[in-house]
């Protein structure tokens, strides 16, 4: 059984996702290869679409990013400029167009699993069928994106169960716009394959579950994996004296772009507005792009970071990690944190409750509450972060088990 993940990139919180799938599959004795458009690491089992792949040649394992798949960010731009009642702050709106052509790749001709990701620019809707036909198709979902017009994450709109059009995300209020046309493409593909849906989260498996293109497929809820010998518990004493820290807590925020407003940055800045109080007590973590100033508290900035293992460092000498999405799937960053033995606070929203457990390895709030955030944040200040240690590691152990999540998609795969 040849399996291939198609992902538009082997980095990113999808692309570090599936690569790690592709990878226990692999370690588990597999046939698993990964079909990217960008790739950064130097795994020959990862395959890259050159741009010459396009006219029809043959991929290779190069790295580096697909030029075809920047124009596509940019005409997506060109595509949204139409719209200029689109809402500040939002995040991307992705099309169905891509210039890749799936008849013309040898790894999926040859693949017995298509097993789709975050597909972005790299999923063929128009000629799929040529290629899709007789095979069997998993689709692991990382966001929203597959089901809906164009959004990855619907700030609660509900038109996917029915169709997108009048698109609240373009600030539309025209019924044939991007968003329907985006969902009628799908639509008709969609229609004429036979997909099984995984979700991540049991959010995520609601919401599939009850839209429009996906609600006739069969779905499963498995989790994803994560590497417990590359996050895992340090002695927090030791690493704050070899970093020369003071003995004081550390809490951690981060995101892939730290002010972005679905991973909760307002609801963050408000909570620590609420602790100046004990300000000398703690030092705030920061990781990720566009930095944030708090003035008059004392802050770490580690910026952006793309090391796993240093990444682990950083969850080691944090004692509280905190997760207020307003909207997430599974996030790899609280599955990192308990893996590190790290506690994490945060909105009891998407996967993050099936991730955590409320005062024993984090605390969970209900509703977008700064004040409860913070009174949240401080229940672990006053606490040994070290007690929750092997409790939070314990459970992440547990939930992510890579013999599990391969022996759970092998029974999909049947």
């Amino acid at each position: 059984m040849k399996i291939l993940h198609i992902s538009t990139q082997d980095y990113g919180g999808a692309g570090i996702a599936a690569y790690r799938l592709h990878k226990a599959m692999q370690k588990y004795g597999l046939d698993s290869k990964m079909l990217v458009l960008n790739k950064k690491n130097d795994d020959d089992s990862v395959i890259r679409i050159m741009d010459s792949a396009f006219q029809g040649k043959i991929t290779t394992t190069n790295k580096d990013n697909s030029l075809i798949n920047t124009i596509q960010w940019y005409l997506m731009n060109v595509d949204l400029s139409v719209y200029p009642n689109r809402p500040q702050g939002l995040e991307i709106f992705t099309g169905t167009r891509t210039a890749v052509y799936w008849e013309t790749i040898p790894e999926i001709i040859e693949a017995d699993i298509i097993h789709l990701h975050w597909v972005f620019g790299i999923f063929d809707y128009k000629r799929c069928m040529n290629v899709l036909k007789n095979k069997k198709i998993v689709w692991t979902l990382h966001d929203m994106n597959p089901f809906t017009g164009g959004c990855h994450y619907t700030s609660g709109c509900e038109k996917y169960k029915q169709i997108c059009s009048a698109c609240p995300q373009l600030g539309s209020n025209y019924e044939n716009d991007l968003s329907n046309e985006n969902f009628i493409t799908k639509k008709s593909i969609y229609e004429k394959l036979n997909i099984s849906i995984v979700s991540l989260s049991n959010w995520l498996y609601e919401c599939s579950s009850s839209s429009a293109l996906f609600k006739h497929f069969k779905h499963f809820c498995i989790k994803n994996t994560h590497p417990k010998d590359v996050f895992f518990p340090l002695d927090k004493i030791a690493l704050k004296n070899r970093f020369n820290l003071p003995d004081k807590k550390i809490i951690l925020f981060g995101a892939e772009t730290l002010t972005s407003y679905r991973k909760g940055i307002i609801y963050f800045i408000e909570a620590i507005n609420h602790l100046k109080n004990y300000k000398d007590q703690f030092i705030l973590g920061l990781f990720g792009s566009n930095p944030i100033e708090f003035k008059g508290f004392e802050t770490i900035n580690f910026g952006t970071v793309s090391n796993p293992k240093e990444m682990a460092v950083i969850y080691n000498l944090a004692d509280i990690f905190v997760a207020p999405s307003l909207e997430d799937n599974l996030p790899n960053t609280v599955a990192e944190s308990l893996l590190c033995g790290t506690p994490v606070v945060g909105f009891s929203t998407g996967g993050i409750k099936d991730m955590v457990e409320h005062l024993k390895t984090g605390y969970l709030v209900d509703g977008y509450d700064s004040i409860k955030l913070a009174e949240g944040i401080k229940y672990f200040l006053d606490k040994n972060s070290e007690d929750y240690q092997m409790q939070c590691r314990n459970s992440a152990i547990e939930m992510f088990d890579e013999r599990k999540v391969v022996e759970e998609y092998l029974r999909v795969y049947e």
